[in-house]
């Protein structure tokens, strides 16, 4: 539904809003709809973590190497196909978008430095699946995908941006997860209990059941504090004053854990107001700066890596684009693409589809792009 210009704008924001639903759903809504006594029970949210980098590990690499729709095309769809044009389609190869392959990889790093504290194992399974995710991703792209389209660099600079949230979730998780440990919301009151909880009682556990539990002797009473700082109170910066649940060893490292934070902070904020800047407010007085090269003796035409921009779309269908203009001042290397059955691109280029029966008047060419190159002699 939405228009883009190129295929790099087209990309990039589908990379923006399929990384944010993914953060959202798998670490957002986990950490907000998980009550916070179950923070470290192994049953609940440890579990839930558990299970997704499982997922990550073991259910997408195995459904990318299997590729069960490709090879139900090459093996079934394929040789059964009516024409020529139908059965070249389906020995194509899948395609992929390279905003979320990128995609993949920042939902597992942000997953990652969130739960990092109450799942410490999650940078070994963060650093297995970055390693099986780089070659499967290699082995498909050369052996089982199609070529993608050509995209400029903004996913790189979205991809840079989301890593400096994740390194700024990474050190908001642990000053907050270290300062609201041990996640009871019992505090000592500094008392003994009276005499009247000497026995045994009955006590019904979360799960409904119930258990009996005895008390011999009397013991230092505790009473409510609520410890969920982090989505309850908001402190900011997490320092350890005013808690008084924290021992002298969980002190000095919540403390250490704060100012950290409070760094790590800063430097993105700047980061931030510096890429802002340089982006909307710096061109408002400076003019931009050109620059400078030599000549490269290298001609283009020498070059046969390098294809020249010819105008063509991509309908879906067809096996390979449509031109949009002619080829008869250019030269045919330059298209990029070449099709074994018709090496002169004439049922490939639109003009000649239009123009079949002389129905298009010679103003008319003037719907189509023109295309000139200029090929240096042999001297």
């Amino acid at each position: 539904m939405e228009y883009h210009r190129s295929e790099t704008t087209r990309t990039s924001s589908q990379y923006i809003k399929i990384t944010t639903f993914r953060w959202i759903n798998s670490v957002i809504i986990l950490s907000v709809l998980n009550p916070f006594s179950n923070m470290l029970d192994s049953d609940a949210l440890i579990q839930t973590v558990r299970t997704l980098f499982m997922a990550e590990l073991i259910q997408r690499p195995v459904f990318q190497l299997v590729d069960i729709m490709g090879i139900l095309s090459r093996h079934i769809f394929g040789p059964r196909a009516i024409d020529q044009r139908r059965m070249n389609l389906n020995f194509m190869g899948g395609t992929y978008d390279i905003g979320e392959r990128y995609t993949d990889i920042t939902k597992v790093l942000f997953l990652t430095v969130w739960f990092s504290f109450y799942y410490p194992l999650a940078f070994f399974f963060a650093s297995v699946i970055f390693v099986m995710s780089y070659w499967m991703d290699k082995f498909c792209i050369l052996r089982s995908w199609a070529q993608s389209p050509k995209i400029g660099i903004s996913i790189f600079n979205f991809t840079a941006i989301f890593f400096k949230i994740c390194l700024l979730a990474y050190g908001v998780s642990t000053a907050y997860a270290y300062l609201q440990f041990p996640y009871d919301n019992a505090c000592a009151s500094g008392e003994e209990f009276t005499s009247d909880y000497i026995g045994s009682h009955e006590v019904k556990l979360r799960n409904g059941e119930a258990t009996s539990i005895t008390i011999e002797s009397a013991g230092e009473a505790y009473q409510f504090c609520s410890k969920e700082i982090f989505f309850k109170e908001g402190s900011f910066p997490p320092l350890p004053s005013g808690h008084e649940w924290l021992d002298r060893s969980q002190r000095t490292f919540t403390r250490a854990f704060a100012w950290t934070f409070v760094v790590v902070l800063s430097t993105v904020l700047l980061t931030f107001i510096y890429y802002l800047s340089k982006a909307c407010i710096y061109p408002l007085f400076c003019s931009s700066k050109k620059s400078k090269a030599d000549a490269s003796l290298i001609k283009f035409s020498e070059n046969p890596e390098i294809y020249g921009y010819v105008p063509q779309v991509k309908i879906p269908g067809f096996a390979f684009p449509f031109l949009l203009c002619s080829l008869k001042d250019i030269d045919n290397d330059l298209v990029g693409w070449k099709d074994p059955d018709d090496t002169s691109y004439d049922s490939h280029n639109l003009i000649n589809v239009m123009d079949r029966g002389g129905a298009l008047q010679h103003d008319e060419y003037a719907l189509f792009s023109i295309v000139k190159s200029w090929k240096v002699e042999d001297e």
